[in-house]
């Protein structure tokens, strides 16, 4: 099988945007107004700029610094070149909720805030929420854009509530709201205090604040990933690629115990009963009736290398180790059907290009075809039940860049660039447009994928090993397990996974390398080499109505190289139970892998770029992502969405990623308060790949010993033309987000 080296497709820096010139807004740094006491010799106030490093307001309450998740920009404006807030409320206020602040608010009644404003019209809101009733407190501000304080007493305006200390499950809280009264009017907050009395406030120390808080700033590793420094990865990448999928057999018979069956669709024969290898079984049919006429005896399954099946997986049992034996490349499982050979294709009526396959596909769905071993692949013409074709923009199919979709389709003859396919289903007749000649004989090989999963395991079944075999071109996912425990996929290679529908043209496409569905214990993907995958590559995930608490734990993905797929890994579960059960990830890694190219070539036709990283949903978090190395997404390299409790702990880390066209982190709102790092409404905060906004992440102690190496340019060549754009890059980056000096 033919694969490209990861170095070889790497093309570093070939044209770079020019968008670093100009893009900063110039500002005078503020003079901060001295405090009433005599300034101490050397003394230096934080800046606005240094303040921004923080990431966060500063609270201060009981006279110990606080590192808020809330950001320190606040502006009317709507394209501001510094961190903002979420528009809360779909208007113009920008908001603080103290609900997101660690302390008991009607302890600390006395607020004292430090701001500056440009507005002589500028207003503080403080609103209090509680069940239905709204009590509201309005102070005029107004300013030359020098720093000042406000110094009020939330009792004094508090009205008919008995108490500050609202219930916050119930969307009880306060909220600040700074405003302007029109656009460009700003109004900044360097840091918001609580004490317990207007004397505690009268004594608070500005100064020893600021030199608590600069004690715990980390500097940020971000450094130019030089084409030696890319290079040296991708090597690295590929070597452990080939040792994947050259490693050797690693069971030995001689020290099995139990029964062991054969099967080899080479030298095999269903006349034999499977005892050894020159009594191997053939086909996959007769081992499953094997396994449950020996029952328990059989421990082992070996499969002879060079062994190719077409009609998919084999049914697990439990207790079982999965592996091969003999010499040559993995045993390979698929759901494809062969297009080689010019005998199988006749130019169709449609158009001269235009070519029919006139073999037999037993199937609703060809998901995906792939050529030459993944040198090319084709690109599906999706249509709906209105005859409406997706529109995909600018795709690529492994040789060639071009629009597909849109409009209305009448007959295959819509079909107009090269390895564009459609497939019909009342008549199972597949149609692929090829100007280079008969496709069947203009390429080595050609696999179309249909709608199977290749393996599947059912809640019940435990204690199985899957080691050293093949698995390519499924329509939906290549293994698709539900509720699994004690599973280990080690040594394997997945390739061409997904695409397939789940409900009919109209329903969601799917399909990834390895899932499992609901609850888990002991779920180990190590040293596995998966690619070329529509979803994600690894996930454990769950969505709905269980009927109990949903726990996944004892996971660990681990010394993976992953490429060319939409996800790299996603651990998520969302129990919507009536009932009040939760949900919970316990004990998981995902350590020392390879994320490469997430959201590029099959990655792509999800419809954009996602994350080597995706996670969230989960009322009870407790994962660590360590020394894994991530190469150039699409979109961004993390993705997390709303979970509370542990969380999860990213260290050590190496990241090398476009800074011109990616986004580092889409964050949960949990982490950072209600702040957003772009001028977009109603979408969680996104970090661009860029020194200052990756300062404000260490800063929030998300990525600790992290390395960040940027490239400038395309990644790709493709890419020049269109191809792989990606969601993440239609959301405007602040003005300054390339300033070489942050």
């Amino acid at each position: 099988m033919k694969r490209k080296s990861f170095a070889t497709i790497f093309l570093c820096l070939l044209l770079c945007f020019g968008i670093l010139c100009g893009c900063t807004q110039e500002t005078a740094t503020p003079k901060v107004t001295p405090t009433p006491t005599p300034e101490p010799e050397g003394y230096n106030p934080l800046t606005a700029e240094e303040y921004k490093l923080f990431g966060a307001w500063q609270l201060y309450y009981g006279g110990m610094g606080v590192k808020s998740n809330v950001t320190t920009r606040i502006n009317t404006e709507e394209d501001i070149p510094y961190f903002t807030f979420e528009d809360m409320q779909e208007a113009a206020w920008w908001s603080f909720n103290t609900s997101s602040a660690n302390f008991d608010i009607d302890q600390y009644p006395v607020v004292l805030m430090k701001y500056r404003t440009d507005s002589e019209e500028a207003q503080l809101n403080v609103e209090f929420v509680s069940d239905s009733t709204t009590v509201n407190g309005t102070y005029d501000q107004t300013g030359d854009g020098q720093w000042q304080q406000v110094l009020f007493n939330l009792e004094e305006i508090k009205g008919d509530l008995e108490s500050l200390s609202l219930d916050t499950d119930n969307d009880q809280c306060v909220v600040f709201y700074p405003f302007g009264e029109s656009v460009g009017q700003q109004y900044d907050v360097q840091y918001i205090g609580f004490f317990q009395s207007m004397e505690d406030a009268n004594a608070f120390d500005e100064r020893e604040q600021e030199e608590y808080l600069k004690e715990d700033i980390t500097s940020v590793d971000y450094q130019e990933g030089t084409e030696e420094i890319v290079q040296g990865y991708l090597d690295d990448a590929d070597q452990r690629a080939q040792e994947i999928l050259n490693t050797e057999n690693t069971v030995d018979p001689a020290e099995v115990d139990g029964w062991i069956i054969y099967v080899s669709s080479i030298n095999g024969d269903d006349a034999n009963m499977g005892r050894s290898e020159d009594d191997a079984v053939q086909s996959l049919e007769r081992l499953d009736e094997l396994q449950v006429m020996y029952g328990g005896y059989v421990t082992t399954v070996l499969f002879e290398r060079g062994s190719f099946w077409r009609e998919g997986g084999f049914n697990i049992h439990t207790n079982v180790t999965y592996s091969s034996y003999g010499e040559g490349p993995k045993p390979i499982f698929s759901h494809a059907v062969s297009g080689k050979g010019a005998d199988k294709w006749t130019q169709s009526q449609y158009g001269e290009h235009i070519w029919e396959f006139t073999g037999e596909i037993d199937s609703d769905v060809v998901a995906n075809i792939c050529f030459n071993g993944g040198d090319a692949w084709g690109v599906s013409v999706n249509v709906n039940s209105a005859g409406e074709v997706n529109d995909a923009g600018i795709v690529f199919n492994g040789i060639e860049t071009f629009p597909s979709g849109g409009g209305t389709f009448e007959s295959p003859a819509y079909l107009s660039h090269n390895l564009e396919f459609y497939y019909d289903t009342p008549t199972r007749k597949l149609y692929l447009y090829c100007d280079y000649g008969n496709p069947g004989e203009y390429f080595d090989d050609c696999e179309m994928a249909t709608e199977q999963n290749i393996l599947v395991a059912e809640k019940g079944i435990m204690n199985v090993v899957i080691d050293n075999l093949s698995f390519r071109h499924s329509g939906n996912h290549a293994l698709s397990f539900f509720r699994l425990n004690n599973f280990t996929i080690t040594n394997c290679e997945i390739m061409f996974a997904g695409g397939g529908y789940e409900n009919g043209t109209d329903g969601v496409k799917m399909g990834g390398g390895i899932q499992n569905w609901g609850d888990c214990d002991g779920f180990y993907v190590n040293n596995c080499y998966i690619w070329q995958v529509f979803d994600g590559a690894l996930s454990t995930q769950f969505n709905g109505d269980d009927g109990k608490d949903v726990v996944m734990q004892n996971i660990d993905f681990s010394d993976n190289v992953i490429a060319y797929c939409s996800t790299g890994t996603e651990i998520w579960a969302y129990n919507n139970s009536a009932e009040g059960y939760t949900d919970y990830v316990k004990n998981a890694r995902v350590h020392d892998n390879y994320f490469l190219y997430i959201g590029y070539g099959m990655g792509h036709m999800r419809g954009s770029g996602r994350a080597a990283v995706f996670d969230g949903e989960c009322a009870n978090y407790d994962i660590i992502y360590e020394d894994n190395i991530c190469m150039f997404d699409v979109g961004y390299a993390l993705n997390t969405t709303e979970f509370t409790n542990a969380g999860a702990i990213y260290r050590n880390n190496v990241y090398v990623m476009n800074r011109d066209l990616t986004y580092f982190y889409r964050a949960p709102i949990s982490l950072f308060g209600t702040t957003h790092s772009t001028v977009n409404k109603n979408l969680r905060p996104m970090w661009p790949f860029t020194k200052r906004y990756l300062q404000h992440v260490v800063n929030c102690g998300i990525e600790v010993g992290t390395t960040f190496y940027y490239t400038e340019g395309y990644t790709l060549p493709e890419e020049e033309q269109g191809a792989y754009r990606s969601k993440a890059q239609d959301w405007p980056l602040p003005k300054d987000a390339y300033d070489l000096n942050n």
